[in-house]
């Protein structure tokens, strides 16, 4: 996870800021776009069991913390960059692969908003950070081969760029127009379209940490055997009647909170994200009827929701 925001010490910034290896804090911080519950958000605490004739086991001896609260331990951040690449593991610090299919765009990231090596001040916002993660998802068909060119999601706001130049003109303008409050009022000459399908991240990042290597299979699997039963599931790149009302499912780098494994994150069109930690194949039922097809939290897995207009505690 490459996570960009500058709440610590400057001199702690200048150091480990973007070092993606650095064990971010789950403390909650206070920040401006942090919103107070929504009465519109319906919780239930218990997750609905599965059906266990046909669920995948996990290794009995994976070292998950099953004692800490859950509650405000999600990643804080304004928007969600979802990089697409078409692999499911990726080197332990996603900045440092310029070799990925998505360009490197991650890295192309970093040096335009660092604190410092010739960073832009106007690329950065102290309240609105921006979590950067590679996906399993690929790029869009018939985007230019090599690593002049990126496609992406960006959540909790919806929206998919299939074709991004990496110079630095695209990048600059990708992040104005889609990763900074008022981008609205930007004008933009990248291709995007409204996200309507509900998106399932599993975080599957084994180089970093094996624990959601492990998991992140039997997690996936189960998810997309769910989804296909209720003849939701969505795997090609259809077009937007194809969308509305399917569900797709990938795989993400680091999330944060290794071990809290397996870690879901779960992003629906009317822009509601939800974090989801300790999840076992047993669980996946009970998210897709509450929280995919219906936009309520499981309240003992949840690890944090955000929405389109900032962070919501639950």
């Amino acid at each position: 996870m490459l996570l960009l925001h500058p709440h610590s010490s400057l001199r702690r910034l200048s150091r480990n800021f973007y070092n993606t290896s650095v064990h971010l804090s789950t403390k909650r911080i206070p920040i401006p776009f942090k919103t107070p519950l929504q009465p519109s958000l319906h919780i239930t605490e218990k997750c609905p069991p599965s059906c266990a004739c046909s669920l995948e086991s996990l290794p009995e001896d994976l070292d998950i913390d099953r004692v800490t609260s859950l509650k405000g331990t999600m990643a804080n951040y304004y928007r969600h960059l979802l990089v697409c690449t078409g692999h499911s593991d990726w080197a332990s610090k996603i900045e440092l692969d310029i070799a990925e299919p998505g360009g490197g765009l991650a890295g192309r990231i970093k040096e335009l908003t660092a604190m410092r090596g010739g960073g832009r001040k106007d690329l950065r916002d102290p309240f609105s950070p921006t979590l950067v993660t590679n996906s399993s998802f690929e790029r869009e068909p018939g985007v230019e081969e090599g690593r002049g060119v990126a496609s992406a999601y960006i959540f909790p706001s919806g929206v998919y760029l299939p074709n991004i130049p990496l110079e630095d003109e695209g990048v600059v303008e990708l992040v104005r127009r889609f990763l900074l409050p008022g981008g609205e009022d930007v004008e933009s000459t990248l291709e995007s379209r409204e996200v309507m399908e509900t998106v399932v991240l599993v975080c599957s990042h084994n180089s970093r940490d094996t624990r959601c290597g492990l998991v992140a299979g039997p997690l996936r699997r189960q998810f997309e055997k769910e989804l296909a039963e209720r003849g939701v599931l969505l795997e090609g790149h259809e077009g937007e009647k194809g969308r509305v009302g399917k569900v797709r499912v990938g795989f993400t780098s680091h999330l944060s909170g290794h071990k809290f494994a397996g870690n879901v994150v779960v992003y629906r069109p009317d822009g509601l994200g939800v974090w989801y930690g300790r999840v076992q194949p047993k669980h996946v039922t009970g998210i897709v009827a509450e929280t995919v097809l219906n936009g309520r939290i499981v309240g003992e897995l949840c690890r944090g929701v955000v929405e389109k207009s900032g962070k919501v505690d639950v």
